[in-house]
């Protein structure tokens, strides 16, 4: 199965098929992964954001499906090029509980990392968000998060030692700070320069217009103190 999974690059698709691809993607598979409305997007913000055109101030937008010999949409991976920062946000990344263990989400990695290698942001560095098991109240959430934590351990992402806040992703939906944000770090020595997640920290809640948020200024003051970040294991 994984060795026959077909990749999708959707901004490389005309916009109809771009449209029913990512409205098939969403209700087929995202819609019951992620069913969090403070943590959930929908079409109707990716697509503005998955052409040339993209809005002054909004990152570049990519969603990579990954299809079965039939054609049906087994995965997908959503993530955002911040060209200020030259940061990368990993948002989402969901296989189809049916073919979970077949290193689809390996290769939608890969798939993430090969986009990155051809885009134009120099020395870029891919950031992600994960669900800190330990502020998470209801047990069985709990230990979906300590299982996310295990498999995003696998794939090289790592956990960066700041408090973070993600601003609230929509008019309608509130901060959280229930997250850890991460970066891709498979071999484990790397130290992140501080100003570099500055920077893209400013450049994400600008994008999400949240400028003025107390916690940009606050973690800008953190960062300002320190010149590099090691990265921590998710895991034991």
């Amino acid at each position: 199965m994984g060795g026959d999974t077909r990749f999708i690059d959707l901004r490389r698709e005309p916009p109809a098929r771009r449209i029913a691809l990512t409205q098939a993607f969403y209700e087929q598979i995202y819609r019951d992964a992620f069913p969090i409305r403070d943590e959930a997007e929908t079409p109707e913000t990716w697509l503005p954001l998955l052409g040339d055109a993209v809005p002054s101030g909004q990152p570049h937008t990519h969603i990579v499906l990954a299809c079965d010999p039939a054609s049906r949409i087994v995965g997908g991976a959503i993530f955002e090029e911040y060209r200020i920062s030259g940061c990368w946000l990993f948002t989402y990344l969901v296989v189809h509980p049916q073919v979970r263990g077949r290193g689809i989400a390996t290769r939608l990695l890969s798939e993430v990392l090969r986009v990155m290698a051809a885009g134009q942001s120099q020395d870029p560095i891919l950031l992600a968000e994960a669900e800190d098991p330990a502020r998470m109240s209801d047990p069985i959430e709990r230990a979906f998060a300590e299982a996310r934590l295990r498999i995003l351990d696998r794939l090289g992402l790592r956990r960066l030692p700041i408090d973070y806040v993600q601003p609230a992703l929509g008019p309608d939906k509130s901060t959280l700070d229930n997250l850890f944000l991460l970066c891709f770090d498979p071999t484990g020595d790397s130290r992140v320069l501080a100003h570099r997640i500055d920077a893209f920290l400013l450049e994400f809640y600008a994008a999400c217009g949240q400028s003025s948020s107390p916690y940009v200024a606050q973690i800008s003051r953190v960062l300002a103190k320190q010149d590099a970040l090691p990265t921590r294991r998710l895991v034991s």
